[in-house]
């Protein structure tokens, strides 16, 4: 896991009010206010992935189109659950039955369904990869990686950001001849921490099958995630007391 800090001086303000206080020593109403923006990223080795196999079939009826790829779903899911683990979910995602057209006429109907895989162990992608489309998938139309340690990691951003903005607004009370006061208000947002790898074209298991099963999987190497978070902050700007 790595800590990176960028600044925001672009997003930071000084809210110069009456002079009242140096005059009188009294604080009035409309106080000074120092606003900063502060941002912070943590980086993080993906250590879980999603993938989505896809069984397409085609006949001359619903009922033979939906019949074709329920036996084929099966099988699919069967070997996509042994070459996962215990911890793996295997779940439909979706499934759909709609008509074909060929130059605007019917031709017959189509039966999809689309079983979601969320692995806990990325190695094992590469082998459930392999049993669908061995086993009858014609598509994965994505991989998508996350990491187990996402939730800390964002908080150690925000905490990056928070530290930021402090500084910042510190910079800017004593240029300005002043100290940072209270916090008068904090907010925080975050983002990140998804990485998707998206295979062009679909992979056809009947061009596959031709191959003798001869044939090499795509690499698949994720880069570490990026998890960002920005924290805007006001802070009461104390101006120091003339003697």
């Amino acid at each position: 896991m790595r800590l990176s800090v960028s600044s925001a001086f672009a997003g930071v303000a000084l809210c110069v009010a009456s002079q009242a206080f140096a005059q009188t020593g009294t604080r009035p109403d409309a106080i000074a206010e120092l606003n900063a923006v502060g941002r912070g990223e943590i980086r993080v080795t993906p250590d879980r992935a999603t993938v989505l196999v896809s069984v397409e079939t085609h006949a001359s009826n619903a009922a033979a189109a939906s019949s074709a790829n329920s036996d084929i779903t099966a099988s699919t899911i069967k070997a996509v659950k042994s070459a996962a683990s215990s911890q793996d979910q295997v779940t439909t995602q979706s499934y759909s039955v709609t008509p074909d057209y060929q130059k605007g006429k019917p031709s017959g109907f189509g039966a999809r369904n689309t079983i979601r895989v969320e692995l806990h162990d990325i190695s094992r992608l590469g082998p459930v990869i392999d049993a669908g489309l061995s086993s009858g998938a014609t598509q994965v139309s994505q991989v998508q990686f996350t990491s187990s340690t996402t939730a800390d990691a964002r908080r150690k951003a925000m905490k990056l950001a928070v530290n930021e903005a402090r500084l910042d607004a510190e910079a800017m009370a004593e240029a300005a001849g002043g100290t940072v006061g209270r916090l008068l208000a904090l907010t925080s947002v975050s983002n990140g921490g998804i990485g998707t790898a998206r295979l062009e074209a679909a992979v056809i298991t009947s061009a596959l099958s031709a191959s003798g099963g001869n044939y090499t999987l795509p690499p698949i190497m994720p880069d570490e995630l990026t998890i960002a978070a920005t924290a805007t902050a006001k802070w009461e700007f104390i101006p120091r007391r003339t003697p």
